[in-house]
This record gives structure tokens, sequence and C-alpha cells, in this order.
């Protein structure tokens, strides 16, 4: 798993990298001023205001310039200031504020609750391959990854909130320990469980054919034991 984690971070470095460049260009080239965000629905200033204002923000500073200048910033962590809805707040706070903790905390229960399901579940199902528990595994994954989200969300409320009344409350936010996080990590999990049960699945089928396990199973060892101590440890540092 952290080999695998670690090979797709370095795949989405040119992926960043060409996203940040073309965002940067369209921004540059595209239509449109900037500094009309600013001033909305009042008269524009005169072109001496305005030469002023460009200046103040770097506007008029050649292309390459302005470029290397926001990379150079973004990469100390500073992602500038807004000049439209958000007037003279810095846009780290804007994105790393309340909001973003509140993501990373429903991401964090999310990717938690999807180890907690998934990895077990495709160990099960591969230790019992092509049998009635497998093909529910795997076919219950498949079949709950093809309703979207935005359906999935609704429903879920419906139904444990509307009609089982297991929940008083589903919106809003009141910290990881408040009942309302359940529901939107339940959504936010189920959505990649098949992807994690298939790989769990075939790594730990790859591994239930060495030699190893054989070897440990005629040593008289558990089949508890050769499956935590041997082929769980494998399976995993494959994954």
């Amino acid at each position: 798993m952290i080999r695998y984690t670690f090979k797709r971070l370095l795949h989405t470095v040119p992926t960043i990298i060409g996203v940040l460049v073309l965002t940067f260009v369209l921004g540059f080239y595209g239509p449109g001023d900037p500094l009309q965000f600013q001033f909305g629905e009042q008269p524009p200033p005169n072109p001496e205001q305005l030469a002023r204002l460009r200046h103040r923000y770097g506007l008029d500073r050649p292309f390459l310039v302005q470029l290397g200048d926001y990379v150079w910033k973004l990469l100390q962590g500073d992602m500038g200031t807004s000049i439209a809805v958000f007037k003279g707040r810095a846009v780290t706070k804007l994105l790393f504020g309340g909001r973003m903790q509140v993501s990373l905390q429903l991401g964090g229960l999310a990717l938690l609750l999807l180890v907690l399901i998934g990895i077990p579940s495709g160990i099960l199902a591969a230790y019992k391959h092509n049998s009635l528990l497998d093909n529910i595994i795997v076919s219950g994954a498949a079949a709950i990854q093809t309703v979207p989200v935005f359906v999935l969300a609704p429903v879920f409320m419906l139904a444990f909130s509307l009609k089982l009344g297991l929940f008083s409350k589903v919106t809003g936010w009141g910290g990881i320990l408040d009942q309302r996080i359940i529901l939107p990590t339940l959504v936010l999990a189920i959505n990649p469980l098949l992807g994690v049960i298939r790989q769990t699945r075939a790594a730990v089928l790859e591994e239930m054919g060495e030699d190893y396990l054989r070897t440990a199973r005629a040593k008289g060892l558990r089949e508890s034991r050769v499956l935590t101590k041997h082929l769980l440890k494998n399976a995993l540092e494959d994954l």
C-alpha cells in the first residue's frame, strides 16, 4: 500500500505542474480583467487609478515574471491576496481555514473507515475464493459503486433519518464526535470501497499459492497464525 501510494504521488507531480501552468495561462491571456471583480457594479476607475492598481498587484509585469513569482511564493505557502469577493484576505487562509479543517477531518475519517472495511473485506473475499460470500462482497461493492454520490447521500438521509429515525440531525457541523458526521463519512468511504477490496483480494490470492504458506502449515502452525503472521504481512506489503 505504501509503495503504491508513493508511486501514485510521483505520477501526480507532472499533472499538478501542467494544471498550474495551464490555469495561469488561461487567467493571464483569457478574456476579462481581474480588477473588474474588485469593483463589481461600481463605476470603473480612471486609467491612472487603474494603472496604479495594476502596479500594486503586479499585473503590469511580463507573463514569465508573474508566473515565476507565483510559483516561488506558492512553494513558500503564499497564494496571494484575494481581490474579488474576499477583498484583502489571504487566499491561504480562505482555503485552509475552517472549511478546510472540516474537509480534512471528514476525509480522514472516511479513509479510516475505508481501510477498516475494505481491507478486511478483501481478505475475507480472497480466503473464501469463489464462494457465495466472495461473490456477495465483490458484487455488493460493485453495485454500490455504480450509485453516484449525489444520489447516495439523499438516499442515506431518507433511509437512516426519516424512515428509521436513527439520526435526529443530518446537516451542519458539530465536530468529529457529533452524530452528523456519520452519514457524510459513509458516503465518502463507500465510493472507493470496491477498488480497495479488489486490490486486497488480488494481493491475498497471489500469496495464497506460495510455498512458504504450505511450509508454515506443515510445521503445524494454526491457520490463524499462518494468516496473520505470514500471508497478510506479505500481501499488504504488495498493495
